[in-house]
């Protein structure tokens, strides 16, 4: 019998995250991706979901993205891409100019660059320039310059950005702009930038979102307790030479962005998104100490921590049975328990990777009929019931047809305004948890999001020798550390602390997620060069000698 008379509740969990692009000397960003994606995402994300008043959403976030918002917010973030696009092209200098033709056509051409006549003739005046510099130089006139500026800085800005008047006034124009519209384009940006986190925290204050945290640089918490479980995780992993186990440093994160977020918001952080959905036993139980109440992962753990086998439905093509995969977890152990939300990995993916080729009332609508098949293959009782939607919240919109808002917002008002679905957060959810039955889980296989493995940041011979590199510089700190009497820790505290920040800097997922054997894109070479400035960085702070490997870092930073 169908589940056709009773509620189901429905949560969208929408996952924001960036590494640290800061320099680790200070003062400038070397990525600019926290800026474009705040101007495109962040702020949209939050007001599509106030749009609608029945809906309610889960926002994750990572505290280093919130720590460069709030730089970005004061007007002290600059970033290579808003150094060359706040600069007057008249002083521009050749070095600058190819930066503007390298990376200012660095977005979704067909939604963003096709729209737009101006943007796509400058980009067949480059391509017909060839590769070489200097007839790309001489092939762009200043007006060229300065259209492609202001084009590019456009063609990141979100819904809201659009509908101000004078920045719709300027997708109109399309062309010969001057540098005091650009300056009025950036000067939004920032006010845009500056309104994110206080949204947030009122959405939250209301009840409308729950905000939600991942550790503070984002890691991935089961490689820092045992880098060697991704072979429990995938079978024939190649594991690296040496073993990372450092389950401090894991704990320390989740307790650092449990602080940082205690201080923002005024209140507990109740969930966690575990970076890339990263699970473990002894990451659940770090979870548990540090008072969370509730994590999230995909469907595929869940498929490997239980004898259920792959009882797949055929709408939602899911491991499990509707009514195993919409039913309460509940991780015990003796230390405590942790509610787990498994995410709906068919309907997630539709989303975040199918979704973006179609009309988007029509994805709308096929949405939500599967989540009505989906309902009505679950069976009466006993309940409540839940489907977990979980995804990157910043990535999937430059692909749709308007940034993904009219079909954010048709599936809100349809879900909002349908007397079959409850939007809840995880933390309203939990509290009807005792009304129904609660499905205990003793242990759990470790793994992530993506294949159920870390096959993504361990395995392959660049990702095995990051991971090395960032044990030697782990080692070497120990080995400082436990060199010094106890007056000369107290003597160094500061650059003790200051080291080990940068260790919890370099052990983000990101760095590892964008290297891979054979030749790497250039924006992928960016990220391993950060990570390699962060670990250089380790050694200087305490007088060490910097490894070979790691001092040509300096030569190939690419700066206008």
């Amino acid at each position: 019998m169908g589940n056709n008379g009773s509620t189901v509740f429905i949560t969208f969990l929408w996952h924001m995250h960036q590494p640290l692009y800061k320099s680790p000397e200070g003062g400038s960003y070397l990525l600019p991706w926290v800026r474009l994606h705040a101007i495109k995402d962040y702020f949209d994300m939050a007001a599509l979901i106030e749009a609608v008043p029945q809906m309610r959403a889960v926002i994750n976030f990572v505290p280093s993205l919130f720590v460069q918002l709030e730089d970005y917010a004061q007007g002290s973030a600059r970033d290579p891409f808003y150094t060359c696009s706040s600069k007057p092209v008249s002083k521009l200098t050749d070095k600058e100019k190819l930066f503007l033709l390298k990376n200012f056509f660095t977005v979704n051409k067909k939604r963003r660059i096709d729209p737009s006549p101006r943007y796509g003739e400058l980009w067949e005046k480059k391509a017909q320039a060839g590769s070489e510099p200097e007839m790309q130089l001489k092939s762009f006139a200043l007006s060229d310059y300065l259209d492609l500026q202001v084009l590019f800085n456009l063609a990141w800005s979100g819904p809201t950005l659009r509908k101000d008047a004078q920045v719709a006034s300027l997708l109109a124009k399309d062309r010969n702009f001057s540098q005091k519209e650009k300056e009025l384009l950036l000067a939004k940006q920032q006010q845009l930038i500056s309104r994110i986190i206080p949204t947030y925290k009122r959405l939250q204050e209301e009840g409308r979102i729950e905000v939600s945290v991942s550790p503070f640089y984002h890691p991935l918490l089961p490689l820092l307790c045992d880098n060697y479980s991704a072979e429990e995780a995938q079978p024939g992993t190649t594991l690296p030479r040496s073993r990372f186990t450092f389950p401090e440093d894991a704990e320390t994160q989740i307790h650092l962005a449990l602080q940082y977020y205690r201080q923002l918001f005024k209140r507990e952080a109740r969930g966690m998104w575990p970076p890339e959905g990263g699970v473990s036993n002894k990451a659940l139980e770090l979870a548990i100490r540090q008072g969370l109440k509730w994590v999230a992962t995909d469907e595929s753990i869940l498929a490997k921590s239980t004898s259920a086998g792959r009882d797949i439905a055929k709408e939602t093509k899911s491991f499990f049975s509707a009514e195993k995969m919409c039913s309460p977890y509940k991780y015990k152990t003796q230390q405590g328990e942790i509610a787990i939300f498994f995410r709906n990995q068919a309907l997630s993916n539709l989303i975040s990777f199918v979704y973006s080729s179609w009309e988007e009332e029509k994805a709308a609508d096929d949405f939500y009929r599967r989540i009505i098949a989906l309902k009505s293959s679950l069976i009466e009782g006993p309940g409540p019931y839940l489907i977990s939607i979980i995804m990157d919240g910043e990535n999937a919109w430059e692909y749709f047809p308007k940034g993904g808002e009219v079909f954010l917002l048709s599936l809100y008002k349809k879900i909002a305004t349908s007397p079959q679905f409850k939007p809840v957060t995880f933390s309203e959810f939990l509290a009807t948890r005792s009304k129904g039955s609660q499905n205990l889980i003793n242990s759990i296989k470790p793994g992530s999001w993506i294949n159920a493995n870390f096959s993504t940041w361990i395995g392959e011979p660049m990702k095995n020798q990051a991971w090395e590199y960032l044990y030697q510089a782990r080692k070497a700190f120990e080995e400082f550390v436990s060199r010094l009497s106890p007056e000369e820790k107290k003597q160094k505290a500061k650059v003790i602390q200051k080291a080990l920040k940068t260790i919890y800097v370099a052990e983000g997922s990101d760095w590892f997620w964008w290297l891979q054997s054979g030749e790497q894109v250039e924006n992928e070479r960016k990220f391993s060069v950060i990570m390699k400035l962060y670990l250089a960085e380790i050694y200087k702070l305490l007088g060490l000698e910097i490894p070979g490997y790691l001092r040509d870092v300096d030569s190939i930073k690419e700066e206008p």
